[in-house]
């Protein structure tokens, strides 16, 4: 599949020839290769795994950035799962196993790939496994990031399967939720002298009338996944308190707020041909606590003295209001935040209430570009002075102001 895919993207679809005649028999039984690979619904992890980073290879070549030919040195282009390779069944040795949902779309882990390169610039051996959370269940299983398939193009970090044998000294679990509804015990050979968990919301849900996640059933899967203790890493006080609450048995360490970012060229003087202050937001939701609607964006956002920009990646703002798209507003489907953030001066952020005051990948990334962020005042302890603080009521004055 891969020869033919690189051969249509080199030299044109034209340039393969389907024929209708049966050029091959093949005799199906119960150990045939890539029998169990695939049922349906499924296929195997690894042979996903070999699929993306191939058509990643493919798109670089389509780009011009690569060769398609393989080269006399024999190294391979792209990398491949250990059992491809037919690798022995000793255990590997890594530093930090970095566990998150790497599909593109899931903004709550948009950030865990610079972590997990910031990690590997420290001089670790960095591994990433998938794991996914029962609330995505729906979306599709897209490709990663082009950000996480670039790590594992350049080797900066590899990724295992759970079958893989591997000693980790740190697996760095990147959300309770994560651990929820865990894959059976006995598909797993990975194991570990420590399990931190980032808990980055509390148990419940603002209001206190939805359960998020179970910290005792995170600890017994932590145990019987990698055979060790849980160590929780709250973000907040607040956290901490909901843990012990809830029957954390677990060590508990000092709230703490972290994350890693690359460093952006800040926009100290900008150019000014346009007498409007352009505001924006991004990270719209689908979820109904949180999802944005019309009518939210018009209260929280100005209509008139300045142009809007609402970044809507997933599709939400299908229908636009009764009385139209205000004018000076627009809707951009840009698939990358940066670019994205570039033509923004001001940044409003909407809280979340799904998980509490989780911090927006989206707020921080457009403080690093140089906007002013606008969030709401439950943000104050996380951002400090780095933000100005409204409600949905002030939002339009404070940015009247800053006008």
């Amino acid at each position: 599949s891969e020869f033919q895919e690189r051969i249509v993207t080199m030299f044109g679809p034209e340039r393969v020839l389907m024929s209708d005649e049966p050029l091959s028999v093949v005799q199906l039984s119960h150990g045939s290769l890539s029998r169990l690979d695939f049922s349906f619904g499924w296929r195997n992890p690894n042979r996903l795994a070999y699929r993306h980073d191939f058509v990643y290879w493919h798109q670089r070549i389509a780009r011009g950035e690569v060769s398609g030919f393989l080269g006399e040195d024999r190294t391979r282009p792209f990398p491949a799962p250990r059992s491809f390779l037919g690798a022995d069944k000793e255990a590997q040795r890594m530093d930090v196993l970095v566990v998150a949902d790497w599909r593109a779309g899931v903004g709550r882990y948009d950030a865990v790939a610079d972590e997990a390169a910031a990690l590997a610039g420290a001089g670790m051996s960095v591994a990433i496994a998938q794991g996914e959370v029962m609330r995505y269940a729906t979306r599709a299983r897209v490709r990663p990031p082009d950000r996480v398939m670039q790590l594992r193009a350049d080797l900066t970090v590899s990724l295992v399967s759970w079958d893989d044998p591997l000693n980790v000294g740190v697996v760095l679990v990147t959300d309770p939720e994560l651990l929820c509804f865990p894959r059976p015990a006995d598909e797993v050979q990975i194991r570990s002298e420590r399990v931190v968990v980032r808990a980055g919301y509390p148990v419940h849900a603002p209001g206190g009338d939805s359960l998020v996640y179970d910290p005792t059933v995170v600890e017994a899967s932590v145990r019987l996944l990698f055979g060790s203790d849980t160590t929780w890493q709250p973000s907040t006080p607040e956290i901490a308190d909901s843990l012990l609450a809830a029957g954390a048995s677990g060590t508990i360490l000092p709230p703490r707020q972290y994350g890693a970012q690359p460093v952006l060229a800040h926009r100290t003087e900008v150019p000014r041909r346009r007498a409007r202050l352009v505001v924006g937001t991004a990270g719209l939701e689908k979820w109904a606590t949180d999802r944005a609607t019309w009518a939210a964006l018009l209260k929280r956002l100005p209509v008139g003295r300045v142009d809007v920009r609402l970044r809507d990646e997933h599709g939400v703002l299908v229908k636009p209001p009764r009385t139209g798209v205000p004018r000076g507003w627009r809707v951009s489907q840009e698939p990358d935040l940066d670019t994205f953030l570039a033509d923004i001066d001001v940044f409003v952020g909407f809280p979340r209430k799904s998980w509490g005051r989780e911090l927006s990948y989206e707020c921080v990334r457009a403080m690093i570009a140089g906007c002013v962020l606008v969030l709401d005042p439950a943000y104050e302890s996380q951002f400090g002075q780095a933000a100005l603080y409204a409600d949905a009521r002030r939002v339009g004055k404070v940015i009247k102001r800053l006008s």
